[in-house]
């Protein structure tokens, strides 16, 4: 027979051990969660700095808002520009970045794209293969009617 202060002291040391076990898996938890928002901030500031940065893509940008000739773009330096928007679809599409903030950062500039006949023709908007840009760019037009901004929706 167990004495009865030896029953009460083995009754503690479990709520005890059951409290810090909480505790840790809570503070794991809380770890693991800003380990991967720190590395989606990551890849989405190097997303933007290769945007910004890639000399092509600024001449392409300085074309589609300042007018220009589309001729001094190869056909490669087109794809390559508008493949960086499909894989911001992709990203958004797995929820690695939030829809609010894909149009914020991207949106306007891949509507502007697409939709210039000049720089993207109506024949590639069709293409099954560019389908993930289109239904991107469709859905940023979407966001675009009624966008105003709240920078609730405005985060990773």
């Amino acid at each position: 027979m167990i004495p009865f202060f030896l029953n009460h002291w083995e009754a503690s040391l479990k709520i005890i051990g059951a409290i810090i076990l909480i505790f840790t898996f809570g503070k794991g938890v809380f770890e693991y969660r800003k380990q991967r928002d720190d590395k989606r901030a990551q890849q989405f500031l190097e997303l933007r700095k290769l945007f910004r940065e890639n000399q092509q893509f600024q001449k392409i940008m300085a074309f589609l808002y300042h007018n220009g000739s589309p001729s001094q773009f190869s056909d490669n330096d087109k794809i390559e520009f508008m493949a960086f928007f499909e894989d911001i679809a992709f990203l958004m599409n797995s929820g690695l970045i939030r829809k609010e903030v894909a149009f914020y950062m991207f949106g306007f500039d891949a509507i502007t794209a697409c939709n210039n006949a000049l720089f993207w023709p109506s024949d590639l908007k069709k293409d099954k293969y560019w389908s993930l840009l289109t239904d991107f760019v469709k859905q940023m037009e979407e966001i675009d009617k009624d966008f105003r901004y709240d920078r609730k929706k405005i985060r990773l």
